[in-house]
């Protein structure tokens, strides 16, 4: 029809891949809903690249132009260009790359709901905590974060949209600083260190449901009394902490759900 833009002589954002990596169809994406899944390719920064176009059609398109889910997780990303990602990308999976920032997605930040960073090599969470976000999960499990360095604990603690968060696999020894992260309702801490009494080293979220602490043997579960004369406290137990808990696992101990709705906990020595 005269007077209506033909999309068939745009190439597909896709083309500018090495041609075994192309999937079946090469058209332009144009729906917000597409997926791509470019798991396990063996991709590099210079496989992903900016294209510019000329004429009459868009002026600059990206890789993963007008796609709403995008997995590139079991690559070889280091450090991609930032402008191959779009802002239509809602789902983001980057896991077990190479990557050493997150500089890359700083364009796209503030549109994503869920972002997979783990089994990365990611020792700060900037520009996270610089840039409003609107993200729901978060999985950086698996890098070589700190909560005592680059304001690690801080900056998780600013994202205050969080439903589900996933920091195992890293270095805190203590969570004081997600206190403000009140809709969780997944938190995964394996074997990231914790060190103290329950009521110190976490904070209290009133919608967690999940909660796994295992590989942690010097997280206290005791609710202790302590009586000084200087100082008088009463550690809280999981359910005055949690109040909506269904699974609460840790070493040694799993609180689990009954049948009629009555939290029972249990001293299981042969899980792990």
């Amino acid at each position: 029809m005269k007077g209506q833009f033909d999309w068939s002589t745009i190439p597909s954002p896709l083309g500018m891949l090495d041609k075994r990596f192309q999937p079946e169809s090469s058209r332009l994406p144009r729906k917000k809903s597409e997926v791509v899944n470019l798991s396990a390719r063996e991709f590099t920064d210079k496989d992903l690249i900016v294209q510019e176009w000329m004429g009459n059609g868009p002026g600059r398109s990206y890789t993963f132009y007008y796609l709403d889910t995008v997995n590139l997780s079991h690559n070889l990303l280091l450090n991609p260009d930032p402008l191959v990602f779009s802002t239509h990308i809602f789902h983001l999976d980057l896991s077990n790359n190479q990557l050493t920032s997150l500089d890359c997605l700083r364009n796209i930040l503030p549109y994503l709901h869920t972002l997979n960073v783990a089994g990365n090599r990611l020792q700060k969470l900037s520009p996270l905590g610089e840039i409003p976000c609107n993200l729901d999960k978060l999985n950086v499990s698996g890098n070589q974060l700190q909560g005592n360095k680059y304001e690690t604990t801080s900056i998780l603690g600013q994202l205050t949209g969080l439903l589900e968060l996933d920091i195992s696999d890293n270095t805190f020894d203590n969570l004081g600083g997600l206190s403000s992260l009140g809709n969780l309702t997944f938190l995964n801490v394996a074997n990231v260190g914790l060190q103290g009494a329950l009521g110190y080293v976490l904070p209290s979220l009133p919608r967690l449901v999940t909660f796994n602490g295992r590989g942690n043997p010097n997280l206290q579960m005791e609710p202790l009394q302590v009586n000084t004369e200087l100082f008088k406290e009463t550690f809280p137990t999981v359910r005055e902490m949690y109040p909506l808990i269904k699974t609460f696992k840790v070493d040694n101990f799993v609180l689990e759900e009954a049948p009629l709705g009555h939290a029972v906990g249990s001293i299981n020595d042969d899980e792990n």
